[in-house]
């Protein structure tokens, strides 16, 4: 299920996901989707980084226009996860970009593959 949504991201936060959406040779929009799934299947690691920060959304930012393509239960957990946050979709999937974006510069998500390619070659 294909959704057009506008996200508010600072100048660094627009750059940094255009940067990268670059780099893997995807849309903005199809990185946000990955970010989407990323981070709800992190939800019960335990992670603080999962809340989404309580600072006021940056209104004055320039939206970013995406298309998202998700399935419909990833919609429907995304938008309880945003209900449960008590934050609107938008800012839910914000963050949820920020969140893949910084795991991608840490090493994290190479970690987790690599951890993942060892367990199945078992």
């Amino acid at each position: 299920m294909r959704r057009s949504l506008k996200l508010a991201l600072d100048e660094f936060g627009r750059a940094t996901l255009e940067g990268e959406a670059a780099r893997y040779r995807v849309s903005p929009g199809e990185l946000v989707g990955t970010a989407v799934e990323y981070f709800l299947g992190d939800r019960d690691s335990g992670r603080t980084s999962l809340k989404v920060p309580r600072f006021a959304r940056n209104t004055t930012a320039p939206e970013l226009d995406v298309e998202i393509d998700l399935d419909g239960r990833t919609w429907d957990e995304a938008e309880s996860e945003a209900a449960r946050q008590r934050v609107p979709l938008e800012r839910l999937l914000e963050h949820a970009s920020m969140y893949l974006v910084a795991d991608l510069d840490s090493g994290e998500v190479a970690d987790r593959i690599a951890a993942e390619a060892a367990l199945t070659d078992r």
